[in-house]
């Protein structure tokens, strides 16, 4: 009892040293609180020794050693208490954040465009102090949480800071939604096509799976399978997570088609294949030269039209076409001739430029290949350096007229290119952020990505306007990426 004792007056003489430390504070001229004596230095009582009681003998025992065994533990508790303190200290920092929960309408560089629940004005918000934790990325129709400092006043969030954006607060699963088109332009990061009301709809296809049978041919069939929801004719803020031309979906769309009455008369904008159908696979029935005069006697909306030469009925798509021409279809045109053994390539796609595509083979040999026809399986879509094997006939030169692609594949499905890791794009930053980086690639699609991983520091960061080169690691279920490492290119 008399050990107790002790202890317990120790502890009550260090509680009394503590509150008799403590200092009133008083308020400054300039209206800042300060603590009365600013220059005095507290006073710090030495504190006691750890000391423990040996529960069998009854005798006080020390805890130190000499190898300062005790030291070690009475730090690790500090430890501790500070860490738990922190962790308090954060916790009480995001409750304080307001919190705004509303649907994406969309993004755009740094300004995120939310539709709140309880209003129907939509609003703006700067990103570009803000955390980005959204497991499927920023996708437009996708509900989410922003917690913020500052006031929202109507519509004005200019005195608004925007701390962290998530869709992980009461997450409801997306479901998958499809649109059926035909091919009007590809390029490395987009795919355009054509709508039932000939309207043209570009999406963002990097890191989709591509499973063409039919290639990369303007008119071409396909079904785009994406998360997120279209506004207009604005797709630039979904997830595109398939793209395939041979699906039940384009084969009951052909079903309903009606042929729309036309009268007029249209020229071949290039050499152009008629089919005996409105399909890039269906037969050909002729090959007619650049400038021929074609009298266009129907459409079908999706921008395959019918047309009549020399008494036949035929179907072209009106890519090929033009108002105006030359009439030149008295020129013959060679049908083209290749060895017809197989060959194979392995090298990395450069470009994709509609149905054309570069690549690039050992020693920095270069090639062109014409994609109509060949087959396609590209499982995070055609991603500059992704490295791909090439199957052909004739003779590869950077005259696609030489050759006959086949078929392009990955490598390995499994890693987009060994030497890095994931996909290059290169581009200029749209907006930089806490954690994220927006910029617009070369070819016109807006990528965003997260830059935790990068060992680099937040001031040597490009900024906005920098053209840079990123390495990104390919996702094929979000449409926010994260960035493996960033070059300043200029």
């Amino acid at each position: 009892m008399r050990n107790k004792g002790l202890v317990l007056g120790l502890f009550f003489a260090m509680f009394a040293v503590g509150c008799s430390q403590q200092t009133e504070p008083t308020v400054a001229e300039d209206g800042q609180t300060k603590a009365a004596e600013e220059t005095a230095a507290p006073t710090v009582e030495e504190e006691p020794e750890y000391q423990d009681t040996d529960e069998k003998s009854g005798d006080v025992k020390e805890e130190t050693t000499e190898s300062g065994e005790g030291d070690s533990k009475e730090a690790g508790r500090e430890d501790k208490v500070r860490e738990e303190d922190v962790e308090k200290d954060d916790s009480v920092q995001e409750d304080e954040l307001n919190e705004l929960t509303g649907t994406i309408k969309s993004f755009t560089g740094g300004y995120l465009y939310l539709q709140p629940d309880d209003n129907m004005d939509t609003l703006e918000f700067n990103l570009s102090e803000a955390e980005l934790d959204c497991e499927n990325g920023i996708l437009s129709g996708d509900h989410v949480s922003v917690f913020y400092e500052g006031e929202v006043k109507g519509w004005d969030t200019s005195k608004v800071q925007v701390r962290r954006i998530t869709d992980k607060v009461d997450k409801e699963e997306m479901e998958l939604e499809s649109l059926v088109g035909t091919v009007v332009d590809v390029t490395t990061n987009t795919l355009s096509i054509r709508k039932e009301d000939r309207d043209t709809i570009s999406f963002i296809t990097t890191g989709a799976n591509f499973q063409c049978s039919n290639g990369l041919e303007f008119g071409n069939w396909v079904n785009i399978t994406y998360l997120g929801k279209i506004q207009g004719n604005n797709a630039k803020n979904v997830k595109v997570i398939s793209v395939t031309d041979t699906d039940e979906a384009i084969t009951e769309k052909l079903s309903e088609i009606t042929l729309n009455p036309l009268k007029r008369t249209v020229y071949a904008a290039t050499d152009v294949r008629v089919h005996e159908d409105y399909c890039a696979d269906s037969p050909v029935m002729a090959t007619i030269p650049e400038g021929t005069a074609l009298d266009l006697t129907a459409g079908t909306g999706f921008g395959w039209v019918q047309i009549q030469f020399r008494g036949v009925d035929g179907y072209v798509y009106e890519e090929y076409l033009t108002e105006t021409g030359q009439d030149k279809s008295s020129r013959a045109i060679p049908e083209p001739e290749w060895d017809q053994e197989e060959k194979e390539m392995t090298a990395d796609l450069l470009a994709v430029d509609g149905d054309m595509i570069t690549v690039e083979s050992e020693g920095d040999k270069r090639y062109e290949f014409s994609c109509v026809g060949a087959e396609i399986s590209m499982k995070y879509g055609l991603l500059e350096g992704s490295e791909i094997v090439l199957k052909y006939w004739g003779q590869a030169s950077m005259d696609a007229e030489t050759s006959s692609l086949q078929s392009i594949a990955d490598v390995d499905p499994k890693v987009v290119n060994e030497k890095t890791g994931g996909f290059s794009v290169t581009g200029t930053v749209m907006a930089s952020g806490t954690n994220a980086m927006t910029i617009m690639s070369d070819d016109g699609a807006q990528i965003t990505f997260t830059t935790e991983e990068i060992n680099q520091e937040e001031d040597s960061m490009p900024k906005e306007g920098a053209y840079v080169a990123v390495v990104v690691k390919p996702s094929s279920t979000s449409n926010v990426y994260k960035a493996l490492s960033i070059e300043n290119v200029y």
